[in-house]
């Protein structure tokens, strides 16, 4: 009991005091930086062109052939009742 009297009094008094701790450690190192993000979706597609010009229509067809041409008419009979003359040579008969 004596003994444990005395190491009471040594603590006490500083006799036997510990020496000072020790730095702490360095602490640990940062976690890695997250991920990137996701790029930007594609532009629009252009617009497509502009259809070609149509062919040019076929010449037009030959025209009909003309029509066949009137008969001619009845000739005119001259009279014989009487023997001709001048004015009757240049009138209608």
């Amino acid at each position: 009991m004596l003994k444990k009297s005395i190491g009471w009094l040594s603590k006490a008094r500083g006799l036997h005091a510990k020496g000072k701790r020790g730095d702490g450690g360095d602490g640990g190192d940062g976690g890695d930086g997250g991920d990137g993000g996701d790029g930007g979706d594609g532009g629009d597609g252009g617009d497509g062109g502009d259809g070609g010009d149509g062919e040019d229509g076929g010449d037009g067809g030959d025209g009909g052939d003309g029509g066949d041409g009137e008969d001619g008419g009845d000739g005119e009979e001259k009279s014989l009742s009487c023997l001709p003359c001048l004015p009757c040579i240049f009138s209608k008969h």
